[in-house]
């Protein structure tokens, strides 16, 4: 498959290659991993992705070993690839939780593509003729028409999965991992925790708010802004919340902006 990046990276995850047109290097050739990392974040852009679940998807599923460090490398080799195009900030890192991709992507069909798909129909046609011909003749043009219109069907229904699968995968999979909470002029605000069941309480609702607040958060612009609170202990031993809240617009080339505040119990 081939996809076009923020409207001039083209990439091809079938050979891992990342082509720049409007910069210096002409075209990169990914590792095996960083290429199917690659392919994960496209197909979740704008999702926040766990650590544990992108480690279980390379590695894990193929009965594989792999640590936190070695997913550090392979998004760091990402990124050095990425921005070698001229496309910096693509990939956030989400302090304790993972990372998330954010960047405009539209699928292209290869002819590679529509050749297999071609291919695979005509087999699945000459079948269905060779089944339905057992006691009486088929008339040429039925045949074809049949086969022509076999063709186009099952290539449309392709494109269609091809647009829109990963959109249904991402709606359950966005279910269990980020809760859309409200909005605010064109901001979306969500709150990244895998352990809420539902409702989010309203004082969570208010420090998101007094947080955008503070930051002046530029609603102005089509936005996703993330906000993740933890409950830590500092190397003394002290309770305090860290409070994130990442900002991203869309079609930024610019990396996320991140703003983090400590607060202190005082008991």
């Amino acid at each position: 498959m081939e996809f076009i990046i923020n409207r001039v990276l083209k990439y091809n995850s079938s050979d891992g290659t990342l082509i720049c047109p409007d910069n210096s290097v002409d075209m990169i050739t990914l590792t095996r991993v960083a290429n199917e990392l690659l392919f994960l974040f496209i197909n979740n852009n704008h999702i926040s992705l766990r650590r544990d679940d992108i480690l279980n998807e390379l590695w894990g599923k193929r009965g594989l070993s792999a640590s936190s460090n070695n997913l550090n490398n392979y998004v760091s080799m990402l990124r050095r690839a990425l921005e070698q195009c001229g496309f910096a900030g693509l990939i956030t890192t989400i302090p304790k939780y993972g990372f998330i991709f954010e960047a405009d992507v539209v699928v292209v069909a290869t002819n590679a593509l529509s050749e297999d798909t071609d291919q695979t129909d005509e087999n699945e046609a000459l079948a269905s003729l060779v089944f339905n011909n057992e006691e009486k003749k088929i008339n040429p043009k039925v045949r074809y028409f049949s086969s022509v219109t076999l063709k186009t069907a099952f290539v449309f229904m392709v494109i269609i999965m091809m647009l829109f699968s990963s959109q249904i995968y991402d709606y359950f999979y966005l279910k269990s991992n980020r809760t859309e909470v409200f909005s605010m002029g064109k901001c979306t605000f969500y709150l990244i925790d895998d352990k809420i069941g539902g409702r989010v309480e309203e004082d969570v609702i208010h420090n998101m708010k007094v947080a955008a607040k503070k930051e002046k958060i530029n609603c102005d612009v089509k936005s996703n802004v993330y906000y993740v609170s933890e409950a830590l202990l500092d190397s003394l031993g002290k309770k305090y919340v860290s409070r994130s809240l990442m900002y991203c617009p869309y079609g930024n080339k610019l990396p996320c902006e991140n703003y983090h505040i400590s607060i202190y119990d005082e008991k």
